[in-house]
């Protein structure tokens, strides 16, 4: 899956329109794999992994399955530092 801020210079409008809705489709979601909370995050799917197994990211089983939550995921991008211009 292509991550958000991907651009096909040669994908047709109608293209565009169809993967805008896609990743619309999967952002309105309630849980994610972590390949998908990767995918709109901009964060690895390695990145995501590390990230639960440090436990700075809350994420849930279900059977084999791997669970992120929405609310999860937000509360996890908010609590990254700021990116600090100033040195």
């Amino acid at each position: 899956m292509r991550t958000l801020s991907e651009v096909n210079p040669l994908e047709s409008q109608s293209e565009r329109s169809t993967r805008s809705q896609e990743q619309n489709a999967l952002i309105s979601r309630l849980a994610f794999s972590p390949s998908e909370a990767a995918s709109v995050s901009g964060i690895s799917r390695c990145g995501i992994y590390q990230a639960i197994n440090k436990g700075q990211l809350r994420a849930k089983k279900h059977g084999a399955r791997t669970l992120i939550l929405k609310d999860d995921l937000l509360s996890f991008l908010n609590e990254r530092p700021d990116f600090n211009t100033e040195e």
